[in-house]
């Protein structure tokens, strides 16, 4: 429990614990003013990198080389491709880098021209740019190329024995799917020399999986200050207001939507909600206050719904019919002014002048039954 300075009698003050079950701590005087935290679905598979039938598999990495044979074998280029991922194991909504190695691995003076882009596929990632960087014994330089440029055709340099291309970019996977990996493949046409010869294809197969991301609260704010109000000592009940009405705790949600209902796979993304349970207030001196006196309430539409105790009330529902990770992916939950979480004052003849009141609220998102 986080203690923050006293206030005065007729402020409140929350104070909270940014964790899936976040504790508050409200603080109050009589006259004057005053996520579980992270649920993440991880389901660690491997990174596969995929490859022809034909070809023993390497975990995270595909070279396919060819040539053509001539008299000149010793001079012609032959290029390797290698892919790689950072991180290895991606969650949905993470930053992902792929990244695409093409070496000459022909002898020195040999060259592949007229290298160009045949195909590449993104396959839910969604990059700007591209980045090119070439490597030579004698230089480098790194060229930026948009995205949608690059996947129409790009035409590389030259590519000398020895020397290589490195080709990045980055982009967030926005859903899972754990039945098959998702695809970051690359193709480019090639000649192994210069002149009138038959172009040679490199193609570099990558597979991933992405497992869903994160889900759990993203901030419980750390103080909530209800309006400083005058005590009214014939009135049996009395709320008072919150000082910020749209005070609201932000949820954060990038599980995955895939399912397959034939093999029984179903989505990790379904409704969830807020519950709430609260100590009782305590004074200064830490002598408790029952609720009868002094309590937390949840109002709707005005009404309290039920005053917080050590038994679950739930505050707020969300449905995800509908939803994806990339449009659904953050959620402030707030209420109209005259709902939500308020300070009930029952007896305030019972409440001392000048001393500060304190409680504890305990908050806990689920995924709902």
């Amino acid at each position: 429990m986080m203690r923050y300075n006293p206030i005065l009698v007729c402020g409140l003050l929350l104070i909270f614990c940014n964790h899936s079950t976040a504790n508050a701590e409200i603080d109050t005087s009589g006259t004057d003013e005053s996520k579980n935290q992270e649920a993440i679905i991880s389901d660690s598979s491997n990174l596969t990198i995929m490859e022809q039938p034909t070809e023993e598999l390497k975990e995270n990495e595909h070279v396919i080389e060819e040539s053509n044979s001539s008299e000149f074998a010793q001079e012609e280029a032959v290029l390797k491709g290698v892919a790689e991922i950072t991180p290895k194991y991606p969650k949905v909504g993470d930053l992902t880098e792929f990244t695409f190695t093409i070496t000459n691995m022909g002898e020195e003076g040999s060259l592949a021209t007229e290298v160009e882009l045949s195909s590449i596929a993104y396959s839910y990632i969604i990059p700007d740019f591209v980045y090119i960087k070439y490597v030579t014994s004698s230089e480098n330089h790194e060229v930026k190329v948009p995205a949608e440029e690059f996947k129409s055709g790009y035409q590389f340099e030259d590519i000398e024995g020895g020397d290589y291309v490195e080709i990045r970019y980055s982009g967030i996977p926005w859903n899972n799917h754990l039945e098959n990996p998702e695809r970051n493949d690359l193709s480019v046409d090639y000649k192994p020399r210069k002149g009138d010869f038959e172009k040679s294809t490199l193609q570099i197969l990558g597979g991933y999986y992405v497992t869903s991301g994160h889900f759990g609260f993203v901030e419980v704010p750390p103080v909530l200050e209800f309006k400083s109000t005058p005590l009214i000592t014939n009135e049996n009940s009395q709320v008072i207001d919150r000082a910020v009405s749209n005070w609201g705790i932000c949820v954060e949600d990038y599980r995955g939507t895939y399912e397959n209902e034939v093999q029984e796979i179903f989505a990790d993304r379904n409704d969830w909600e807020i519950t709430a349970t609260a100590e009782l207030f305590a004074d200064s001196n830490g002598n408790k206050v029952p609720t009868d006196i002094l309590s937390i309430a949840y109002l709707e539409n005005g009404t309290t719904i039920a005053e917080l105790s050590n038994q679950e009330v739930s505050i707020a529902q969300h449905s995800v019919v509908g939803e994806t990770p990339l449009d659904n992916h953050e959620f402030t939950v707030s209420w109209e002014e005259m709902d939500g979480l308020k300070a009930t004052v029952h007896n305030p003849k019972e409440l001392k002048t000048n001393v500060e009141y304190h409680a504890k609220i305990n908050f806990d998102l689920r995924t709902a039954p």
